[in-house]
C-alpha cells in the first residue's frame, strides 16, 4: 500500500476543510436567498409600528407615507431593525414634553 508524505496529508487535510467550509457556506447561503423576498421600507415600518411593544405610543408614532423604495431582503429582519430604531427613538425621547417620531 502507498502511505502519502506527512507534508501532503497535510495538505490533502487542509484541501478537504477549505472546500468543506466553501460547500457549507454555499448551502447557507442557498437557503438564505430562499427566505428573501421583495418588500417595501413602508410595509416593514408599519409592520413594526403595530407591535406589541409600541400599544401605549400609538399617539406619537406617525408614519407619513410618500413612495416608498422597494427592496430585496429579509422582511422579518427588517422589521425588526425597524423595531430596535423605534424603541431607541423613545427612549431618547423619554423627557421630551412633546415627543413625535
Amino acid at each position: 500500500m502507498l502511505t502519502l508524505p506527512a507534508s501532503l496529508k497535510e495538505l490533502s487535510s487542509r484541501t478537504k476543510n477549505a472546500l468543506t467550509i466553501l460547500l457549507d457556506r454555499i448551502k447557507s447561503q442557498s437557503s438564505l436567498e430562499y427566505l428573501m423576498s421583495k418588500c417595501t421600507i413602508n410595509e416593514c415600518i408599519k409592520t413594526a409600528i403595530c407591535d406589541p411593544l409600541f400599544i401605549n405610543h400609538k399617539n406619537i408614532i406617525h408614519l407619513t407615507e410618500h413612495s416608498s423604495l422597494e427592496i430585496i431582503g429579509h422582511h422579518d429582519e427588517l422589521v425588526q431593525v425597524f423595531i430596535n430604531l423605534i424603541e431607541n427613538a423613545l427612549y431618547a425621547m423619554k423627557n421630551s414634553q412633546d415627543p413625535k417620531i
